[in-house]
This record gives structure tokens, C-alpha cells and sequence, in this order.
């Protein structure tokens, strides 16, 4: 699935794949609720191509050269979008920072964005029992990456999912700009 959405005079391209929901859960059995959940409590992982590459600005973002003010913006920009949508703000989760900031440079040499598994981020953040993954390598500003994201049905359920309660996004330099790995968590 492709998604396009105008900024400006610049396109951000997105392109999400069935099952582009990355998460997983340590829900018990018994939870039901929804269809999903069934399947990630009896152990099915949903993994799909839900990475997001907005076209480069015409001139450089000054965010660009701070990686880590970027990220800061990407989160702030996500928790407009939730607020505007009457979700709660997503709050701080140190204990993903790190294992975002990991994944992301992970793929700075890859041909694709591609999801790994997330248990490094369970691992990393024990008493969660769900997590999430948008992935993005873009030039444009942190607001339009964001927009891009909602423009596409997979990132769009991450971002407004009122069971994920907290937020980590780390980013790297790359040759086209700055790649990001957003993580969700929550829990059951």
C-alpha cells in the first residue's frame, strides 16, 4: 500500500505493507478483545514494510544537524497529532532511547528499511507488554515525517493506538539525511 501526501511544493512518499502494525504483546491467553490481540497472545509477531521515506527538502532542515533535537521534534509533532485527536500525550520511555537510537543505525547500511523483531526493546523495557515501530530516513522536517506517517494507515494506527503510553525515537545520520526509528510501548 502507497500513500502520497502534498506539502507545499514537496511530495512525502509513504509505503506500508499488510501487516505493517510491528507489535508484540505478553497479553495472557485469555485476553480476547480484539482479533489482534488474540493472535499476538498465542506467540504471532505481525511484522511488515511499514517504513516511510518523505523526499529530501530542497534545502537542508538546520534540525538535520542535530539528530537528537530531531528526535525531540518527531515526538513533540506525534503527540500534536494525538492531542488534536483527543488521545493522551505519549510519555518519555528512556528505557527505548537507546535501543531506537540502536535500530536506527542498524539500518543506516541496509538496502530497505526493514523491521527487526522488538525484543531487544522488551528486553530493554521490562513491564511492557506491547510495542510498536515507525521507521523513517528523510530530509524533511519532523512535523512532515509525521504527516507522511498519518498519511499511511500502518503508521497512522501506531501513532493514535490509545493502548501505546509511551514514546522513544532515535536518529542517525544517513547519506540521504537523518534515519529514525519511532518506538511505541504499552501495555497488554
Amino acid at each position: 500500500m502507497a500513500g502520497e501526501a502534498i506539502k507545499g511544493s514537496r511530495r512525502v512518499l509513504c509505503a506500508a505493507g499488510y501487516g505493517d502494525r510491528v507489535h508484540r504483546t505478553r497479553t495472557p491467553r485469555g485476553d480476547r478483545s480484539a482479533l489482534v490481540h488474540g493472535l499476538l497472545a498465542a506467540g504471532v509477531v505481525l511484522v511488515g514494510a511499514a517504513a516511510c521515506t518523505p523526499e529530501p527538502s530542497p534545502s537542508r532542515s538546520p534540525t538535520l544537524a542535530d539528530p537528537a533535537t530531531y528526535a525531540e521534534q518527531i515526538v513533540a509533532a506525534t503527540n500534536d497529532v494525538r492531542r488534536v485527536e483527543g488521545l493522551d500525550q505519549l510519555r518519555p520511555a528512556p528505557c527505548a532511547t537507546e535501543v531506537a537510537l540502536d535500530r536506527a543505525t542498524d539500518l543506516v547500511t541496509a538496502d530497505e528499511l526493514e523491521h527487526a523483531p522488538l525484543d531487544d526493546v522488551f528486553e530493554a523495557c521490562v513491564g511492557y507488554s506491547r510495542a510498536a515501530e515507525n521507521l523513517v530516513n528523510s530530509q524533511a522536517a519532523p512535523s512532515e515525517v509525521v504527516e507522511a506517517w498519518m498519511a499511511s494507515p500502518g503508521h497512522r494506527l501506531n501513532i493514535l493506538d490509545p493502548g501505546l503510553i509511551g514514546i522513544a525515537v532515535g536518529c542517525t545520520a544517513s547519506d540521504t539525511g537523518l534515519l529514525c526509528s519511532q518506538i511505541f510501548l504499552g501495555h497488554g
